[in-house]
């Protein structure tokens, strides 16, 4: 089962998002920046066994300790299992540039900036 992560939609975007899984086929929303109401056709969606999920970080940080998230997202890294796609490192004093390098879109993944 391949999930679809649909960034902050809702309305039509979602609707057409979700006939386009295959059953068994999972949606994670994270957040909403279309309209709230969306129609679906409900038929559809518990024919094929779709499972949606609605993700909202505030939430999230609620129900689990972002000390062991981020553990084990560093376990993830250090084993292989996750390339966080650091692009630029550099010194917290350069971080006016790299800034302006996120705005000029000359940076396609992470940015760390270290303190000492």
């Amino acid at each position: 089962m391949a999930p679809i992560i649909s960034l902050s939609t809702r309305g039509k975007t979602l609707a057409t998002a979700l006939t386009l899984l295959a059953p068994g086929e999972m949606c994670v929303n994270l957040g909403t920046s279309e309209s709230t109401e969306v129609s679906l056709n409900l038929r559809t969606i518990l024919s094929k066994s779709i499972h949606f999920c609605e993700l909202f970080l505030l939430k999230e940080l609620e129900r689990s300790s972002v000390a062991e998230d981020l553990q084990g997202l560093a376990q993830l890294v250090a084993n292989g299992q996750l390339n966080p796609r650091i692009n630029v490192q550099a010194p917290w004093t350069e971080a006016s540039e790299v800034t302006q390098r996120f705005l000029d879109r000359r940076i396609t993944g992470k940015a760390v900036l270290a303190l000492a």
